[in-house]
């Protein structure tokens, strides 16, 4: 069970736990990155690690003010499982409905997750009460993988009922029933009921942007996190040493957020058990003779490889952050960046060769 897989954790001499603490600062490289904790006491911790993952995951989405979301008559699909739990389920009407507060202007992603949780609670309430009337109103039912289809297709031998609503034409929620649009025979459909559900997307947590910026990570329109390449590297960052997993990426459901902790733990093995790092071969250097110190060069490096160093009043780049991209090579005025082996007089040479 979770309380025994966190018991093992915490009792395990070798894992540090902080519960409640929030990243405050990160400075350092892979395999060497020295990270800020403040604690709830305000105490700050720090400590130095080899690698990071992000696995901050999402949240479920509040529908305040849509279908007239009240918490008691109309409620999300994460009450309903918590009432499930309690089994202080008692109705024997239930309407749900998809796509609530997703696949919007707002929110033009798809959740994923939403249908396969509005399939499985539907199949709990049946089973709880066989007699109940559940009915799914949905845009499109998006049953990732063999066996959640599968699990589509028992919940209507169950006696799921299932209708197509159209965007433009929503349900409307009123007291004791839900109309809507069907608009397969064009007719409005009253479904009476004493409970709706709302299948709500998952969202990004509040402070992912400010754990991007601290990270120096990536993320998309809908502040989810973006890996380094979604078919080569799809639990990578960019920034070397840094990882991530589970619903922070995207909405994922509990076997793929697993699989992806896996997966995430093993690239960080890569790195820890190895005795040293081998860098690029193509990496910036400065010259130390012409630097001037404009720090432009800082401003345009997207990996932050590159320091000002105030005693001698130039920067200095740091070979295992960079990643040869080079930025700072074609904004330095003095020409004193440079990448290894593409020097002018090197090109010039290659060229004259051919």
């Amino acid at each position: 069970s979770i309380s025994e897989l966190i018991q093992s954790v915490t009792n395990r001499p070798n894992i540090s736990v902080y519960v409640g603490a929030q990243l405050q600062d990160v400075g350092g490289y892979i395999g060497n990155y020295e990270v800020t904790l403040r604690r709830d006491s305000g105490e700050t911790v720090q400590e130095n690690v080899g690698c990071i993952v992000v696995a901050t995951g999402a949240v479920p989405l509040v529908p305040e003010g849509l279908y007239g979301y009240d918490g008691k008559k109309v409620i999300t699909q994460m009450e309903l499982e918590k009432r499930l739990k309690e089994g202080s389920v008692e109705t024997k009407g239930v309407v749900m409905i998809q796509c609530v507060g997703a696949r919007s202007p707002e929110r033009p992603y798809c959740s994923r997750i939403c249908c396969q949780t509005a399939v499985k609670n539907a199949r709990l309430l049946k089973e709880q009460n066989p007699d109940a009337h559940v009915h799914i109103l949905y845009r499109d039912m998006q049953m990732y993988g063999t066996e959640n289809e599968q699990m589509l297709w028992d919940s209507r031998g169950e006696g799921v009922r299932y209708d197509v609503y159209s965007a433009e034409q929503p349900p409307s929620v009123e007291e004791g029933k839900v109309r809507f649009y069907r608009s397969l025979t064009g007719e409005t459909v009253e479904i009476p009921c004493d409970l709706v559900v709302l299948s709500t997307p998952l969202i990004a947590r509040e402070d992912a942007p400010g754990l991007s910026q601290l990270l120096r990570v990536p993320m998309d329109q809908n502040h989810f996190f973006m890996e380094a390449h979604a078919k080569l590297r799809p639990l990578d960052f960019a920034t070397d040493g840094v990882f991530l997993c589970g619903s922070a990426r995207y909405p994922a459901n509990v076997e793929e957020a697993r699989s992806q902790g896996l997966g995430a733990s093993s690239r960080v093995a890569t790195i820890l058990f190895k005795d040293k790092l081998v860098v690029s071969a193509i990496v910036a250097e400065i010259d130390t003779k012409t630097c001037v110190g404009c720090m432009g060069c800082m401003d345009m490096c997207p990996y932050g490889a590159i320091d000002y160093l105030p005693e001698k009043l130039i920067c200095q780049v740091n070979t295992i952050l960079c990643k040869g991209c080079g930025c700072c090579a074609s904004t330095c005025p003095s020409q004193s960046a440079m990448l290894k082996g593409f020097k002018p007089e090197q090109i010039l040479a290659q060229i004259s060769a051919l």
